[in-house]
């Protein structure tokens, strides 16, 4: 795969980049660690920069958050210095957290910017959630067991915004109600993180404490995850999901790497190790396969285990132990 990189050599403001964005414009948006935010144009020739230096009122050059709007205007978060409207014309508007105001923001740093459905924006903060009213900030009244700050923030197809946060995710649902996430982790039977990403055909898939959740038709079901540079099952730090225009799904973690699910995994029937189901595979990683007489497979793996799984009917049956 032949990939084009573009660095501070060629206008970048910084190599570290926390977000990228593209907007109706076919203009690429990055937001740096130490350099303001960058645009690069449609051409992909020139980038044109937003920072301190050219623009004053920037207050830091840590941009963690930008989108744009329908009204073609960019909308950028800082990590100590408040929200930012860029406008069509170049204008420049701050918004910043207020004590004395319980209309602006609840913190300066913002990590998270999403469009609502009704074309406003909802705004994740260090200090909780806001909804931009094209005039002022309504904060959100989140539970009291829930922790203000924000690690994620998604709006689903329904209109319900999900919330991710430590130690269980927050859901306002499009009616206006507001509650802590009712999804159970599986396996260690603990509030849900965070809803990732809903896929185009309705699932949602959940930052777990033990990993990853995939919701189908209310079910929550565990989704194994192996690692061939650990050699095991890892739990990665999940930080956000997106899915392709060919329906394939990107997870980015904060310390395991970009996951990659291609879209046609749905076309296999895949038999998985589930700690919580003893019905499942006993071994999460096959070393051997072997037909058996009746028609069925034998299967070895890390497991040590020896099961048989009948192809017809998907029935695995566990036969010996510590076989390896």
């Amino acid at each position: 795969v032949g990939f084009r990189v573009w660095r501070v050599d060629d206008g970048l403001g910084d190599n570290y980049v926390w977000t990228v964005h593209v907007d109706a414009q076919d203009r690429v948006w990055a937001g740096t660690r130490r350099g303001g935010l960058s645009m690069l144009d449609a051409k992909r020739t020139t980038f044109t920069r937003y920072s301190h230096d050219t623009h004053p009122e920037i207050g830091v050059d840590d941009i963690w958050a930008v989108t744009s709007t329908p009204d073609d205007a960019i909308w950028f978060g800082t990590a100590e210095s408040g929200l930012y409207r860029l406008a069509p014309d170049g204008g420049l508007r701050r918004y910043v957290s207020d004590p004395e105001d319980p209309r602006s923001l609840p913190s300066d740093g913002v990590g998270y910017i999403v469009p609502a459905t009704d074309g406003t924006l909802w705004v994740g903060t260090k200090n909780g959630v806001a909804q931009w009213t094209r005039r002022d900030f309504a904060r959100l009244e989140l539970p009291a067991t829930a922790s203000r700050m924000v690690n994620g923030l998604v709006v689903d197809t329904g209109g319900n915004l999900w919330i991710g946060a430590p130690g269980g995710g927050v859901v306002r649902r499009a009616d206006g109600r507001i509650e802590m996430m009712p999804e159970v982790d599986p396996v260690m039977q603990a509030s849900v993180l965070h809803m990732l990403v809903q896929d185009r055909q309705g699932a949602r898939w959940f930052d777990t404490r033990s990993g990853l959740a995939r919701e189908v038709n209310g079910r929550l079901d565990d989704v194994p995850l192996y690692s061939f540079a650990s050699r095991g099952a890892v739990r990665p730090s999940w930080s956000s999901a997106f899915q392709d225009r060919e329906g394939g799904l990107w997870f980015a973690s904060t310390d395991a790497g970009l996951w990659y699910l291609p879209a046609n995994w749905r076309n296999f029937t895949v038999l998985q190790r589930r700690v919580s189901d003893p019905t499942s595979a006993a071994n999460a990683f096959v070393h051997g396969v072997a037909r058996a007489r009746d028609g069925g497979f034998w299967l070895v793996g890390n497991g040590g285990v020896l099961d048989h799984l009948d192809p017809g009917t998907g029935v695995i049956q566990h036969r010996l132990s510590q076989v390896c």
